[in-house]
């Protein structure tokens, strides 16, 4: 289908037509007409339109009539007005918008029965409509439509022009009368402002030659006036003995409606004595038959009694369950030669219209919509469940219904068919349901398997719904079956910052014919000690399909991350009817940081005697691959702290040497050492705390006493350990006086 956009319809108009072939695929050269032939677009009604060769347009504007909405016509009158054009050079395209107020004609569709482009090529091609300033058809609408327009743009068929001299109707403009016009009328005219175009004043009509110049035209507007009333008119309204039909499924009664068409005034002198029945419905439903014809058309024609009427029974279809509407039309020419009444005069007799009168009747076809997992109850399908213990693993299968066109009943599922082969299936049920009018209620089926059995297993599923036939689900082939997942490699080492990739298999089980095939989902979780799960990057698969039962499918996997750590990575698969089937495989992944060494000290903390060294332990360790030699140098924070060590590199970054600090002073220091290896370097620091050699104090209590001549007194000694002395103190006792003993 060929579309165009607002571009195509603000600039080079002009280029219409040739765009139009060229686009088509066959570039039309049209035949040669002179230039100067100026053709005329003009509006008027089919009815009033003379035979060929005489012009299509009126020697004046025409002046429409039609009846407004009154009781008891249930629906709007719609009025064709023919867009025709006349004596114009020849096309193959043209662009076109109508322009009314749409208070009293509301713009409905645009119609190209009987246009001039259509040729024995083909039909016409409608490559934008826009109706009310909405779009039907096409790309977008130009920012001159309007709730007042009708904008049309159709082309010919491939390869198809339609030669000059060119006259003839280029389609019907429909419009909804929802409004009696004031004293002489509204104009039916042509929106301006399109530019580009070849008509005067500028008016959006373009008719395409064929070359990179349009056809020169002018323009004929119109008049709608029903300022009058109906009763100057002699027109038609359609009514039905229902306004909604409810009916069951199959049903042949209760679904007949009587169409009736009334002449309030009398039949119609230069229009038409008859009305032609038709319908449109919903999309995806029926038309209704007329029972006078056995078609979907019919003409009434026996018009009898006050107020004339003439009637037919229309039988609605009822073998599509829900809710849809029919809208009857009953297409006839009107005039303006209404009988009048006791204050009006009879019409003039001096005009026809092509008028359509509608009807629209609900019809609810009382039934139930089913599907299983959201297919149609009607489709087969293939379903894949795990098997388990019991109701451990159930696999869930969704059973929906849907109230279609009212319906109101109790729903009730059970088993139509199970051929079970060693899988020990069990197909567990809800209650019994009831259904609301316009309610959809889903229920899980839980089905469990304890063996994967040797074939797969045909099961059906039945609905009983209240009033309504039995429904039998097509076969559902159940295979009991599992997919197992494995990798090439369970543990991984990488680089800082570098790749690495693991190869994942999903393999259907049981490996036969009725093992699982089809679509496995991947997905990854990764944690580690830390619980951070994004130090690690994963990319898998999203699928992995398993073309044949109890195949295997293998894709790949890449990991990466710059966080020296380890990493588990589980891998995940989903697959079957409503994700039953899982499964997972872990791979432990190592972040491996860049090459480097660590320095430690131990002890950390080194206490000492003033004037006796105190030693730590210095341990160099490589990492990640790291083989360098590391050189070690000792500054402390004070001069008083002497130091140095065994050993002052360490070959390969692995080793150990002994740091021995001394100092005369005593205080607390610090010892910083470095170990270097080109540009790595790090540190560890050592306490030291020198402390007073070990000794000890000697006190007496009391210290001085007096007693008697001959008398004893007494003093207690008391020795105490400094600085952690742990020797064996020797008394000896010296007098100042023999006197003393």
């Amino acid at each position: 289908m060929l579309s165009v956009n607002k571009s195509l319809l603000l600039i080079p108009i002009l280029l219409l037509g040739s765009i139009l072939s060229v686009s088509l695929g066959v570039l039309q050269i049209p035949p040669a007409h002179a230039a100067s032939i100026t053709g005329l677009v003009c509006l008027n009604d089919a009815s009033a339109v003379p035979a060929a060769p005489a012009s299509p347009c009126p020697a004046a504007p025409y002046v429409f009539n039609g009846p407004f909405p009154s009781t008891p016509q249930p629906g709007s009158t719609q009025l064709r007005v023919g867009v025709f054009i006349s004596g114009s050079n020849g096309t193959n395209a043209f662009d076109i918008t109508l322009l009314t107020n749409s208070s009293f004609l509301k713009p409905a569709s645009g119609d190209l029965t009987s246009s001039v482009l259509n040729t024995a090529t083909g039909p016409a091609n409608i490559v934008l409509e826009c109706v009310g300033g909405g779009l039907i058809h096409g790309s977008t609408c130009s920012v001159n439509d309007t709730a007042g327009t009708i904008h049309l743009v159709a082309a010919a068929a491939p390869g198809a022009f339609v030669n000059a001299p060119l006259s003839g109707l280029l389609f019907t403009a429909i419009f909804n009368i929802t409004g009696t016009s004031p004293t002489g009328g509204v104009v039916v005219g042509f929106q301006a402002g399109c530019g580009g175009s070849n008509v005067v004043g500028d008016a959006c009509v373009t008719i395409a030659s064929g070359t990179k110049v349009n056809d020169p035209e002018t323009i004929q507007t119109a008049t709608f006036d029903n300022s009058g009333g109906n009763s100057v008119l002699s027109w038609f309204y359609e009514t039905s003995n229902e306004t909604s039909v409810s009916a069951l499924p199959g049903a042949t009664s209760g679904n007949h409606v009587l169409i009736t068409s009334t002449a309030p005034n009398g039949l119609p002198t230069l229009g038409t004595a008859s009305v032609t029945f038709t319908s449109t419905v919903t999309a995806g439903f029926n038309s209704p038959i007329f029972v006078s014809t056995s078609s979907p058309a019919a003409t009434c024609s026996t018009f009898a009694g006050t107020p004339l009427t003439c009637s037919d029974v229309a039988i609605l279809p009822t073998t599509t369950g829900g809710t849809y509407f029919v809208t009857f039309y009953e297409s006839y020419a009107g005039d303006n030669c209404g009988p009048g009444n006791s204050t009006v005069a009879a019409g003039p007799c001096s005009a026809t219209y092509t008028l359509i009168g509608t009807l629209t009747i609900e019809v609810n076809i009382q039934s139930v919509g089913w599907t299983i997992n959201g297919v149609p109850y009607s489709s087969a399908q293939t379903l894949y469940m795990a098997k388990g213990n019991g109701v451990t693993n159930p696999m869930p299968l969704f059973f929906t219904v849907q109230s279609l066109g009212g319906y109101v009943g109790t729903i009730t599922y059970s088993t139509g068919l199970l051929l079970q082969n060693g899988q020990g299936i069990k197909i567990t049920y809800p209650s019994s349901l009831t259904l609301s009018a316009g309610q959809t209620i889903t229920s899980t089926i839980n089905a469990t398997a304890t063996s994967y059995g040797t074939s797969p297993v045909p099961y059906t599923a039945k609905l009983a719904a209240t009033g309504l036939t039995a429904l039998t689900s097509k076969v559902l082939t159940i295979h009991v079956a599992g997919v197992s997942l494995a990798t090439n490699a369970t543990s991984l080492t990488i680089s800082s910052g570098g790749f690495g990739f693991v190869s994942v298999t999903a393999a259907g089980l049981p490996a036969s014919s009725s093992g699982f095939a089809g679509s496995v989902a991947i997905s990854t979780t990764v944690t580690n000690s830390t619980g951070q799960t994004n130090l690690l990057a994963v990319s898998c698969p999203s699928t992995l399909s398993i073309a044949a039962a109890g195949g295997t499918a293998t894709g790949n996997c890449s990991l990466t991350g710059t966080k020296a750590g380890t990493y588990t990575v589980a891998i995940n698969a989903t697959a079957g009817t409503n994700n039953d089937i899982t499964n997972s495989t872990v791979v432990i992944v190592t972040i491996r940081g860049p090459p480097d060494f660590t320095i430690s000290a131990a002890p950390k903390v080194v206490t000492a005697v003033v004037g006796s060294p105190g030693n730590s332990t210095i341990s160099v360790s490589p990492q990640s691959g790291f083989s360098g030699t590391v050189t070690l140098a000792v500054t402390t924070n004070s001069t008083n702290l002497s130091c140095s060590t065994s050993s002052s590199t360490i070959p390969s970054a692995s080793g150990s040497s002994t740091l021995s600090c001394t100092s005369s002073v005593v205080a607390n220091y610090l010892a910083n050492v470095t170990g270097t290896s080109g540009s790595l370097s790090h540190s560890v620091v050592v306490t030291f705390h020198i402390t007073p050699p070990p000794d000890f104090t000697i006190s007496a209590n009391p210290t001085a006493l007096n007693t008697n001549t001959g008398v004893p007194g007494n003093a207690t000694i008391t020795i105490s350990s400094l600085n952690g002395f742990t020797g064996t103190a020797t008394l000896a006792v010296t007098m100042n006086s023999p006197n003393l003993s």
